[in-house]
């Protein structure tokens, strides 16, 4: 008996976590059992292929948002070529509607419900030892014609005669909460496990305490803790290891106090300078001594995954959030005064009470906040939620398929969606990024609002086709410099493509942006070719040498000194405190990289 685990990764550097758990805690039928991992990236072709060629006799898949629809045209296909095969379902995508999904798909044998561990390790004694009855395990949904074994099938044919499986679906009793600590460390007992090049996953909780509307986790109120010493002993594991990156799958990190702080001091004190957990919080319950704890930390330690989701009071209401963006910025700001914590912050567009304009102020607000990223996402309307069950009051037209993304609200038209969607990818490709940290504060700030720059870009590179086209990096910097040209441009002309009274000009310096730019592009990466918008620094060569001589410096790939022109000692973070005098010489060291954005140490000379 060959049982396939499959999991469908969004990315090569992901992990399924859920697929791990299931075969450790069945490690007893490991000679049975086998992981495969594929993303939604690969040719479907290739995963075909290579599935068939195990020729197993289960095929489990590991079902979410994401690849849902992937694995409903694999499954298609894997029926015809592989006709003798059960092929079951498990995961948040397929649990909540789960005779649905077996009604739905006729391939498969039927689907695990919701928390899996037990269910699949009984799973594995019924069709490896052939011990039990199907309908015996709870949390299974089944069509019995695909999911019996050949010796229950028999057996069902001799009780009754009349039993229709084709039309026949059933549903056990639902599985009872699983305790966290009778879970093995997945990592140590699947030991060939690969930690390099990808992001690890961990679960030390599960269940959330909260209720926000638009969640999954919402319907699950029972949270669970694994015992904190066996969460210090896999923490260590990581950290032996030189995992370079750890990410708590926990709902809400910090919903125990306590606790919080035992995790935190534990990676502090045993901390080898390598690895970065990531856990997502709810800010607002921060307390002081966690903030302050936070201060404490090695830059890089802990990055923090923030839900703001919107600042609108109405919206936040409406979907039960409740907390005030006043109160969590103040704790942002708390933790960001010592900048050693990297932290990502969220908005859902297409929220109840949320128009446009209302959505342009929360951007603007959690902008100021300047996190290191800013995530802006789109409302999901799943199935179970809150948010599934009021659409008709909200007017809530979705996608019939995943990943059932809103296209337009009572508040919102699909023509806003749109246009946020140039936004996002804009604040995705000149924010999120992390390559243009001095030049884009120098443009943001010739308009009114965040917002409505990345708005003005979006709507730029919609104009000029960009949109359609994938742009290396230095093809990005020089976008920049001739979106600005064209603002320029447009200043008299009144049907300007951007709204010309959003911006003012009157200070702004192109010559300063080149060298913005340049300064962007040499804080990443030493160039091995100055760009085409800079001038030619030949006859400084000599000039250049002497530079390095004065101040005790080698010429390596590791170092590198450039002159700048138009910039002042602020542009590069510096205060004024002795006379400016031009140019300015930088030296950027690339051995010695800000934890935090990648940026090499910057020296002026």
């Amino acid at each position: 008996m060959k049982i396939l685990l499959t999991a469908l990764d969004a990315k090569f550097i992901h992990s399924n976590l859920a697929i791990y758990c299931l075969a450790s805690y069945a490690d007893e039928y490991r000679n049975s059992l086998k992981l495969k991992e594929y993303t939604i990236n690969q040719q479907k072709d290739f995963i075909l292929r290579d599935l068939y060629l195990e020729k197993p006799d289960i095929i489990c898949f590991s079902c979410y948002i994401w690849n849902i629809n992937y694995i409903r045209e694999l499954i298609s296909d894997l029926s015809k070529i592989l006709p003798q095969t059960k092929i079951w379902l498990g995961g948040p995508e397929v649990s909540y509607n789960a005779n649905e999904i077996v009604d739905s798909i006729p391939e498969i044998s039927g689907v695990m419900i919701g928390e899996g561990e037990e269910t699949f390790l009984e799973f594995c004694k019924y069709y490896v030892d052939q011990i039990g009855q199907l309908n015996d395990i709870n949390g299974l949904a089944f069509r019995p014609s695909k999911a019996l074994a050949d010796h229950e099938l028999q057996k069902y044919n001799t009780v009754s005669e009349n039993i229709l499986f084709d039309e026949s679906i059933i549903v056990t009793r639902p599985r009872d909460i699983f305790d966290l600590d009778k879970l093995p460390f997945c990592y140590e007992v699947l030991n060939n496990l690969s930690l390099d090049h990808r992001i690890i996953y961990y679960e030390s909780s599960r269940g959330c305490p909260f209720n926000c509307s638009y969640c999954l986790s919402s319907i699950d109120k029972k949270v669970r803790f694994r015992s904190l010493d066996k969460v210090f002993h896999e923490l260590q594991f990581f950290i032996d290891h030189e995992v370079p990156q750890v990410k708590f799958v926990d709902r809400t990190f910090n919903c125990n106090h306590k606790r919080t702080i035992a995790i935190w001091k534990y990676m502090m004190e045993h901390d080898k300078g390598i690895t970065n957990f990531h856990c997502e919080i709810a800010a607002e319950i921060l307390n002081d001594e966690e903030i302050e704890l936070l201060k404490q930390m090695r830059p890089g330690l802990v990055q923090l995954e923030i839900g703001v989701q919107t600042t609108n009071p109405m919206t936040l209401e409406a979907i039960h959030r409740p907390s005030s963006f006043e109160h969590l910025a103040s704790i942002v700001n708390r933790i960001h005064t010592n900048h050693n914590v990297h932290m990502h912050l969220d908005l859902i567009a297409g929220l109840p009470h949320e128009d446009l304009d209302s959505f342009a102020n929360s951007f603007n607000d959690v902008y100021s906040l300047l996190p290191e990223q800013l995530q802006m996402g789109f409302l999901k309307v799943l199935k179970g939620s809150f948010m599934h069950a009021h659409q008709d009051e909200y007017d809530c037209v979705y996608q019939q398929s995943s990943p059932f993304e809103v296209l337009s609200t009572k508040w919102i038209s699909y023509d806003d969606i749109l246009l946020l969607k140039q936004v996002e990818e804009m604040v995705e490709v000149y924010y999120n990024s992390g390559q243009f940290t001095k030049t884009l504060p120098y443009l943001v700030e010739l308009f009114k609002t965040p917002f409505s720059f990345f708005k003005a870009l979006g709507e730029f590179y919609a104009y000029k086709n960009y949109d359609k086209i994938s742009h290396n990096r230095i093809r990005k910097y020089e976008i920049l410099i001739e979106f600005s040209q064209f603002l320029l441009e447009q200043l008299d002309e009144s049907n300007s493509v951007i709204n010309n009274s959003n911006y003012d000009l009157s200070d702004f310096s192109i010559e300063k942006l080149k060298e913005l730019c340049l300064l962007d592009l040499y804080l990443r990466e030493n160039l091995k070719k100055r760009p085409n918008w800079m001038k030619d620094l030949t006859l400084l060569k000599e000039e250049t040498k002497n530079i390095y001589m004065e101040n005790g410096l080698r010429r390596s790939s590791k170092l590198h000194i450039e002159p700048f022109y138009h910039l002042t000692h602020s542009d590069f973070g510096f205060t004024n405190l002795f006379n400016e005098k031009q140019p300015i010489y930088c030296a950027f060291d690339y051995e010695n990289r800000n934890p935090i954005d990648h940026n090499a140490t910057i020296t002026l000379l």
